[in-house]
Formats: structure tokens, sequence, C-alpha cells
């Protein structure tokens, strides 16, 4: 799965349960584009290929990876269509709360419930650092589909509500394993059909932003 995507699934259940319900990040999707467009045509088109190679799934990933970079007209429709009618996607959680508590969570979605999170998994990814590596690219011999292994580490700060109407910054480490399932389809496009990652997150309150101290004047 994009690693963009599995990120934001994972910091906006976290988030939320952080925060009772409420919470902002750095970026939202633009006010005028919430929706995903009518698909005309593939975006993202990977080259053409006769059956699925090593080659063209690492291209895959790495048009993925940079998904969430762009506007989000396009980051939905790319995300839509590199997804099967069939997919379904499983997260299992396990946060690490900043008052030491243990969160633990498992989330699975069809399609349509991927979709909807669509404008959520764009808000929260915004501003990131992200390291993605795949782990293996394990071809099927017909050349049909392949299971893809990677790991990812992200790092980003997140706000939610304190005491007196006032705000408080978290820092979030999490590092996460996924194995996917993805298929040739026409067009030619590869498609993500099953996800299942396994992601642990620490949750830190944001240090104080530090400011250097004046020098001190000479005496006369």
């Amino acid at each position: 799965m994009s690693v963009s995507v599995k990120y934001a699934l994972m910091l906006t259940l976290a988030a939320f349960g952080l925060a009772g319900g409420s919470v902002s990040a750095p970026a939202a999707p633009p006010s005028d584009s919430p929706e995903i467009p009518a698909i005309t045509a593939p975006t993202g088109k990977i080259k053409d290929f006769g059956e699925l190679s090593y080659d063209n799934v690492h291209e895959f990933y790495e048009l993925s990876k940079k998904a969430h970079t762009k506007p989000y007209r396009e980051y939905a429709s790319f995300m839509n269509i590199h997804t099967t009618e069939d997919a379904e996607i499983t997260l299992n959680m396990t946060n690490h709360m900043p008052n030491g508590k243990e969160q633990k969570q498992t989330l699975i979605m069809n399609k349509d419930k991927f979709v909807a999170s669509l404008p959520d998994n764009y808000h929260f990814s915004q501003g990131a650092k992200v390291e993605h590596k795949i782990v293996s690219i394990d071809v099927a011999p017909d050349g049909k589909s392949a299971v893809v292994k990677d790991v990812t580490f992200i790092s980003n700060t997140i706000t939610t509500p304190a005491p007196n109407d006032t705000v408080r910054k978290i820092d979030v480490q999490t590092q996460s394993s996924c194995q996917d399932l993805v298929i040739g389809a026409p067009g030619p496009i590869i498609k993500i059909q099953k996800s299942v990652c396994t992601a642990e997150s620490f949750f830190f309150l944001a240090k104080p932003k530090l400011y250097n101290t004046p020098p001190k004047r000479e005496e006369e």
C-alpha cells in the first residue's frame, strides 16, 4: 500500500484516540476538492508490460510514494485507480501514548471505506518525514500477481486540544511492516488487492521551543 496512506491511517486512528475525537494536522485538503473526481484516464500509469516483474512493481511503489506530494485530486485519483474493487486492508496498531498507556487497535477496510478515508489520509500525511524500504518483491510464476514486503519509518508532529482552550503538540515516531498482494490489470496498471500491516507508534509531548539567551552587556 502507498506509504503515505499506511502512515495516515495509523496516525488518524491514534490521533483521534489521543485527542478524544478532535485533532488537527499541518495541512488539510483543499476545500474546493474534497471528493474524488471522475476518472477518465489512469494517472501514474505504469509502463506497458506483458506481466508483472520486479522492475515494474518497484516502479509502482516509487510512484505511490510520490502520490501524497501531489495536489489532493491527483492523490485521490491515483489511490482509487490503483486499488481493486475487492481490496481488503488490515492495520494492526500498537500506540504508546505520552501518559505511558498502551493502545491497541485493529482496522479492516474494504475499498468503499478506504476511499471514504482518503481526505483524512491526505490531511494527516502532510508534513511527515518518511523513510521507506522494500524488503522483497516475490512475483508469481505466471506474472499475474506479486507479494511485496516493506518497512516504513515515519516521524511527524500533530496538534491536539489541551485544557483552557489551548493546544499541545505531540511528536509521533512510527515503524510499520506490511505485506501487500498486487495484481496486474488492464490499462495496463498495477493494483493493490490486499494489504496487511503491523505498526508501532510512540507519542511524545513536543519540547517547547528554546530561544537563544541574549548576550550579556559588557560592564562599563
